[in-house]
């Protein structure tokens, strides 16, 4: 499919109460705020901006061939009462129809103007095609709030909690091992520095290889605690140093006597000032790792969809770490890793 001009357009122009505009010129007495809709342009952007703010994601496809888009421009998108909406209850974007044709055959659109409501999961809240005033559109919008359900607040700001003693630091508990330059983590046990906040050094006869890096572990429970659940225990960024990464692009080993423990996960940073830029601001470098901006590779590569992965469903490849929405996304794409690797 191709909306293009020489398609038909169902425009659905109906006749407009009067008591529909008299109650939308009310409406807009109270309406505030400037008089244009703030239109994204980038996608996944808006995505992760609606899901990060608990809204419904607003996609307006449009064309320059399309007159009725231009139409809709003039007289409905600069309606107080439909701006408002824009501004307080969704995540606008305006995309051209032709330049994301795979998207609007996904949404089985047959014609322009046309507006598909999204939750941030990607699941369809309300379709409209054709031209719609702004009484009927309004309409629409709210018809489509409804059924998301109410509109949160962002989170308010936490606390950062760093795990570990000494305001971060954590503690040595014997000389440094001299492991070889192929183990992970200067041959310190994993499980002792997440669970203990202590380097402990491991032992040579209790090893384990994960995403091709060896570990050794203090324990034999510290090694079946890894083998179980190996994605609580492996340093964050592939044991990089987030701060330098984060602040001036350079990849750098991360050292695990400077070592921090934030939200359940191992952070390796350079050096001790560099550790204590982490404890000034840990939420800028959390997420120095995650992939794809924290959508489900899988939901992209089997349905070029946008769904939002959760932190508890996730997977560490090559020192990037990916999130699912859930245990049977994570399942599928381990297994399409692993079949690659072969």
């Amino acid at each position: 499919m191709t909306l293009r001009k020489s398609r038909t357009v169902r425009a659905g122009m109906g006749m407009v109460l009067a008591l529909g505009w008299a109650w939308l010129a009310v409406t807009s007495a109270l309406a505030s705020g400037p008089g244009v809709i703030a239109w994204r342009q980038d996608l996944r952007a808006a995505l992760s901006e609606a899901a990060a703010q608990g809204r419904p994601l607003w996609i307006q496809f449009t064309g320059p061939w399309c007159s009725y888009c231009r139409r809709m421009d003039r007289e409905s998108f600069t309606h107080p009462r439909i701006v408002a909406r824009s501004r307080d209850s969704f995540i606008p974007i305006l995309l051209q129809a032709d330049a994301h044709e795979d998207l609007a055959l996904r949404y089985e659109l047959s014609g322009l103007p046309a507006t598909v409501i999204l939750r941030p999961t990607g699941e369809v809240l309300g379709k409209h095609e054709g031209f719609a005033d702004a009484v009927t559109f309004d309409r629409f919008l709210g018809s489509t709030l409804a059924r998301f359900g109410p509109i949160r607040s962002p989170a308010p700001s936490v606390s950062p909690t760093v795990l570990s003693t000494a305001a971060g630091a954590v503690r040595p508990a014997a000389a440094s091992p001299a492991p070889g330059n192929d183990v992970a983590l200067a041959g310190y046990c994993p499980v002792s520095l997440v669970t203990a906040h202590r380097l402990v050094p491991g032992r040579a006869g209790l090893t384990l290889t994960h995403d091709g890096v060896l570990y050794r572990f203090a324990t034999a429970e510290g090694y079946d605690a890894f083998r179980k659940s190996p994605e609580r225990f492996i340093p964050a960024n592939g044991g990089r140093c987030p701060v330098t990464q984060v602040d001036r692009g350079e990849s750098c080993a991360g050292n695990p006597h400077w070592g921090v423990l934030f939200d359940g996960r191992l952070y390796l940073c350079a050096d001790e000032a560099e550790r204590q830029q982490f404890l000034r601001d840990p939420r800028r470098y959390a997420q120095v790792d995650v992939a794809d901006r924290g959508f489900c590779p899988h939901c992209w590569d089997r349905d070029h969809l946008l769904v939002r992965g959760l932190p508890q469903y996730s997977l560490s490849r090559g020192g990037r770490r990916y999130l699912f929405p859930g245990p049977d996304h994570l399942e599928a794409f381990r297994s399409a890793t692993e079949t690659a690797r072969r």
